[in-house]
């Protein structure tokens, strides 16, 4: 299920027009919310907040390869965290960025999707954590058992003779 929207999250983005994009970069002060996607993006990639930061970034040569290849599968807790915070606002979401940018609002796409991914992955890999935790405990039990029949069993012999 969260492969298949980040699929489609990557397609929206390889969607975007030039055009969309190259007015996205065009900005010199761009508007609160679209800042807050830059921002985020930043974030992200581990670069400083700021304006001039995700212009850098939007120009990399690599920026849409990276957006595809984004290990959300390791996320790191501090970026984790971060994004909870920000994708838990309400204006975060395509609909409150669309009205201000085209190309904005699908990076806001992608990056809740990300965060989605990256959540269901933390919380699938808890409980196989936790699935083995009671598989070990539920094998030393079973040695325990084991060893308990055996006690029995041979106080039962000691009592038959």
């Amino acid at each position: 299920m969260y492969s298949q929207q980040f699929e489609l999250a990557v397609k929206a983005i390889e969607s975007l027009s030039t055009s969309s994009f190259m007015e996205l970069r065009s900005y010199r002060s761009p508007p609160k919310r679209l800042l807050a996607v830059a921002n985020t993006l930043c974030l992200m990639f581990r670069e400083p907040p700021g304006w001039e930061s995700a212009k850098q970034l939007f120009l990399r040569e690599t920026f849409f390869e990276d957006l595809v290849y984004y290990d959300k599968r390791h996320m790191p807790l501090d970026i984790f965290e971060a994004l909870e915070a920000i994708c838990a606002q309400e204006t975060f979401t395509y609909e409150h960025i669309l009205p201000i940018s085209l190309a904005a609002a699908h990076f806001c796409t992608w990056i809740r999707t990300v965060f989605e991914f990256a959540k269901f992955e933390r919380n699938i890999g808890y409980k196989t954590r936790e699935m083995k935790e009671f598989e070990q405990l539920y094998n030393q039990r079973l040695i325990t058992l084991g060893e308990k029949r055996m006690n029995a069993e041979k106080i039962c012999q000691i009592l038959e003779k």
